[in-house]
């Protein structure tokens, strides 16, 4: 360790944060107070007023001040991620403490704030790291905090996160606010929810209390949606207990009073069935036939509860339409659709309804794909005839999915132009019926960007041009910030310019003022793209542009009117 003497001998250290304490330290062992001045003179280098001097000479050549500052800051930046050492910061931070004001006006800076957040994640248990990261948190910018891995290691700030989210949800869902946007928050903070097992039972449970106690729906579909996300992260351990967190504590410690009277151990076998098909969906034969059989006595209002779980419909209707079940016995398919017409039927009645239709159109899918020339128009028919329940519409979005998407069924798909037309035609009927804008997308997004093995490019923009057509449904029904960011990803790759052409003329045709700022941002940058701006440099499609862009501005203008006459008044 560095005496004091060799520590004011040092480079600048007059400028150094603990240059006081490090005197003190100096003058108390004995030294001489006119030592001190001369170490700090012969020491003193003035790099601070040099920077300052290049800086003004950059200034006098004509450099923007904005340049200027993002160059010394660069700079700066690198210095500090090379010689960072959390260990010295730490003893600092215990030992000096910091200075609020200057961390307040770093914070306030959102290069600054980006740079905490690198060196966060590079040295992650740092304490000093930490204070920062809680005090740009507690500064008010919690969506970009939410994007920092580090921020679960302050429980406090962990909670905080929550919290403020839960608001935020909650006001979104008050002031109808578009369905993508919810859904692009809601992945930022699943990403984080998900990093431990603590974490994801942590947010569950939180979310779950919540819904139960304010009556939100859209904080029981939020603790949903990180369940999901676990699942997909294979945090199995974890999901059996995330499971149980779905259901109120009297269910799972007391006796179960709806239905029939079901005991606590029918529930908890019930359960465990459906768990271990979750974890583990080889099992689903053997523990369907033990959750049927449980619940074939009565209607079992409580023990469907379970069924219900979106996971679990998912699961039930992947062996009811996925052609790689088609060999499953008629027997198994009969249990697993009365159970789900159970689950989701309104009443007892409808109960035979919705399992005939799950039964007929899901052997109908499989047949269709097993047959070598697939009759796209009688299973178009079919929907739109039979077809009257939600949940049958979503297991044949999913089977379409299944046909575009996977390598083994996507040549089938793709045979002409009209069995591509005929069954995005059934996509557009799910949309039309039922509010499944949301799932539609999540469908034409894992299909557009694949492309069967012998089709030409001619024919491969045909097919494209149909699904281009339903993107364009799907953004009239609230999902248009979400097709606009689909198709700025589209833009930048290798998008055929005649349906990029297609899809802006369209879209501009079709957007009326007056706009959402998100909207007018979001859309300004896809128009701003090279390939954009080549698709639409077109006498016959540069008035659209124009027009819209003209629209934004006065839109804009009128804001900033409006604006000022607040602020005036």
């Amino acid at each position: 360790m560095k005496s004091s003497r060799e520590l004011l001998a040092s480079e600048d250290s007059i400028f150094r944060v603990d240059c006081l304490s490090t005197i003190r330290q100096f003058v108390k062992a004995g030294g001489a107070t006119l030592e001190c001045v001369s170490l700090l003179t012969k020491g003193f280098k003035g790099y601070p007023a040099m920077c300052n001097a290049i800086m003004e000479c950059l200034d006098m050549a004509g450099m923007p001040e904005e340049d200027i500052l993002s160059t010394v800051e660069d700079f700066f930046m690198e210095i500090a991620r090379e010689q960072f050492d959390a260990d010295i910061a730490d003893k600092n931070f215990a030992t000096l403490g910091l200075n609020p004001a200057w961390i307040k006006q770093l914070v306030q800076n959102q290069r600054w704030r980006e740079f905490f957040y690198s060196l966060s994640n590079a040295h992650e248990g740092c304490v000093f790291l930490d204070f920062l990261v809680q005090t740009v948190f507690e500064d008010g910018h919690v969506e970009e905090i939410v994007q920092v891995p580090s921020s679960i290691n302050f429980f406090q700030l962990f909670y905080g996160i929550l919290t403020e989210y839960a608001k935020l949800f909650c006001r979104m869902a008050e002031s109808n606010t578009s369905a993508y946007e919810i859904e692009s928050k809601f992945q930022v903070l699943k990403d984080l929810c998900v990093r431990t097992e603590y974490t994801f039972l942590y947010s569950v449970f939180f979310y779950q209390h919540l819904a139960s106690h304010l009556g939100q729906p859209i904080l029981q579909r939020l603790a949903e949606e990180i369940q999901f996300q676990a699942e997909e992260m294979n945090l199995s351990s974890a999901l059996r207990t995330g499971f149980l967190l779905d259901f109120p504590e009297d269910l799972l410690t007391g006796e179960v009073k709806e239905g029939r009277g079901d005991s606590k151990d029918e529930f908890v076998t019930v359960m465990n069935c459906v768990v271990d098909m979750l974890v583990d969906p080889s099992s689903i034969l053997g523990n369907v036939s033990q959750v049927h059989r449980i619940m074939s006595a009565d209607q079992a209002g409580a023990l469907l509860s379970i069924v219900r779980k979106k996971r679990v419909l998912d699961l039930f209707l992947h062996e009811l339409f996925h052609p790689a079940r088609r060999n499953v016995l008629a027997q198994h398919k009969e249990r697993v659709a009365n159970l789900v017409a159970r689950a989701v039927a309104e009443g007892e009645e409808d109960v035979s309804q919705v399992q005939q239709e799950l039964l007929s159109m899901g052997k109908l899918c499989i047949e269709e794909y097993m047959l070598a020339n697939m009759d796209a128009e009688e299973l178009a028919f079919r929907f739109q005839e039979d077809v009257h329940c939600p949940v049958v519409c979503i297991a044949v979005l999913s089977w379409v999915r299944v046909l575009f998407a996977e390598d083994e069924y996507r040549e089938l798909s793709f045979k002409d132009k009209r069995t591509v037309e005929y069954l995005m035609n059934i996509v557009m009927m799910a949309i039309e019926r039922f509010p499944l804008a949301g799932m539609a997308f999540q469908v034409l997004q894992a299909i557009f960007s694949r492309s069967p093995l012998n089709v030409d490019q001619s024919q491969l923009v045909e097919f494209r041009r149909v699904f281009v057509r339903v993107f364009l449904m799907i953004a009239q029904k609230g999902y248009s910030g979400a097709v606009i960011a689909a198709f700025h990803e589209y833009a930048q790759g290798d998008i055929d310019l005649s349906l990029l052409r297609y899809f802006l003329s369209e879209f501009l045709r079709m957007v009326v003022p007056p706009f959402e700022p998100s909207f007018c941002r979001q859309m300004m940058d896809l128009l701003a793209l090279p390939s954009s701006q080549q698709a639409m440099d077109r006498p016959t499609y540069r008035p659209l542009v124009a027009a819209f862009s003209e629209q934004v501005e006065q839109q804009q203008q009128l804001q900033n009117q409006q604006d000022h006459a607040q602020v005036k008044g």
